[in-house]
């Protein structure tokens, strides 16, 4: 719908391509994961948070997971390599939690997700990409 009103607004065409560009990828450590167990069936993707102390989801999908992890980096995008393709509770604060009081987002993530039993890690990733084809000036209101 979106697409509509912009071709109509202002003539714009574009196509999407896939091209190879530097990404992460949420990827299961070497101890394996924990504090993530199966969701029991029912309603899925309830709830999947990220703050200060702790990552919580019900009924959520490791995708989700990446895909909220990744919004907190802005150049790249991160991808879910974990191979865990259903839907997870994931729950827990790190010991330290409470006491932890000013650290960048980054580092913050990168904590909560080794207390989980994840890592992030660098690479390059085929990522579709908007590519405008034509545009012009808005027509007048």
């Amino acid at each position: 719908m979106m697409s509509a009103a912009l071709a109509d607004r202002v003539g714009l065409r574009f196509h999407i391509k896939t091209r190879p560009m530097p990404g992460l990828s949420l990827e299961v450590a070497s101890g394996g994961v924990h504090h993530i167990a199966p969701s029991p069936p029912g309603q899925q993707s309830l709830l999947l948070v990220i703050r200060g102390s702790a990552i919580l989801g019900r009924r959520a999908r490791m995708d989700q997971l990446a895909g909220k992890v990744g919004a907190y980096d802005e150049d790249r995008p991160v991808l879910n390599r974990t191979g865990l393709g259903s839907f997870y509770d994931v729950g827990g604060t790190t010991p330290q939690g409470s006491e932890v009081k000013r650290e960048s987002w980054q580092s913050m993530i990168l904590r909560e997700l080794k207390f989980l039993g994840l890592k992030l890690a660098t690479g390059r990733a085929d990522v579709p990409v908007m590519v405008v084809d034509h545009a012009t000036m808005p027509t007048p209101n």
